[in-house]
Formats: C-alpha cells, structure tokens, sequence
C-alpha cells in the first residue's frame, strides 16, 4: 500500500507543479498583453485564446486535485443526517455515480480527438485536440482520484 500512495502523493506533486507553470504562463501571458495593448499600442491577437487554453487546462487539473481531497461541494449535511453506516454508503455511492460520469466522458473525449486534429485554432492555428485534450487528460486523472478515495477514502477520516 505505501508503494501506491507514493505514487498517488507523486502524481498530486506532479500536478501541483503542472498547475503552477500553468497559472503562471496565463498571468505573465495575461499581463503581457494589456501591456503591449495599453501602454505601447501593440496589441497581440492570440493572447487571449491562450489564456482562454490555459485556464481550461487548470480548471481540469484543478478538479483533479480538489477530487482527490474530497473538496467539492457536497451535501454533507444531508448523508451527516444518517447513522454512520448509511451515510458511508451514501458517500460511496456518490463516487461510483461519479465513477460512471467520468467514464463517460472520458470514452466520449477520446472518440472525439481525432476529428479534432484536423480543426486549427482561430488565433494560435494549433490543432483543436490540444484544448479538447484536457477533458480526456482530466477526467482520466479525476477517475484516478476516484481510486483514491476508493482505497483510502477522505484525507484524515478512515476509509469507507
């Protein structure tokens, strides 16, 4: 078991990394462009659809990690309601639910890529699988943290 939770602390690492370089690129990105646009009158097309590409990218990494601490909104004062048993079964429920939603999106993502790679961005003229690619890349990391909680349940509490 240490050995899996090494690789799950790794993989959250890897994100919170990831998620940085991220947050970073768009606000350099972001502040950049209203410099050129506003102090020196040279306005750059593309910068706002590569914001636009790097917060998608952020917000599905950032479900990611929110997953895997169990820190979505809930309704935990309604399963809070129930006597531990049952409410433990509620939660678990929950996250199968939630399992299967994210498998569907993850097969839908994947069946939808290759149409995509012949579609170019407007501004940046990358292929369109780039940005798309973040809800196959996100919803198979979510998936993970789903496993997570599965084996490990919530930080701090005992498993379900």
């Amino acid at each position: 078991m240490k050995i899996i939770e090494r690789f799950f602390k790794l993989v959250e690492d890897l994100l919170r990394v990831v998620s940085f370089v991220l947050l970073t690129l768009m606000v350099l990105n972001i502040a950049g462009n209203v410099l050129l646009r506003y102090v020196f009158k040279i306005p750059i097309a593309w910068t706002e659809e590569l914001a636009r590409y790097l917060m998608i990218w952020l917000s599905f990494f950032g479900m990611s990690l929110a997953l895997k601490r169990d820190e979505h909104v809930n309704l935990s004062f309604f399963t809070s309601l129930f006597p531990g048993r049952i409410e433990r079964l509620l939660i678990f429920l929950s996250r199968v639910i939630i399992l299967i939603f994210l498998g569907f999106v993850f097969y839908h993502s994947l069946k939808i890529i290759p149409v995509l790679s012949k579609q170019k961005s407007s501004a940046l003229q990358i292929p369109m699988y780039y940005p798309y690619l973040s809800v196959t890349v996100g919803s198979a990391l979510m998936i993970l943290h789903i496993f997570y909680l599965f084996l490990f349940g919530k930080p701090g509490n005992n498993k379900i």
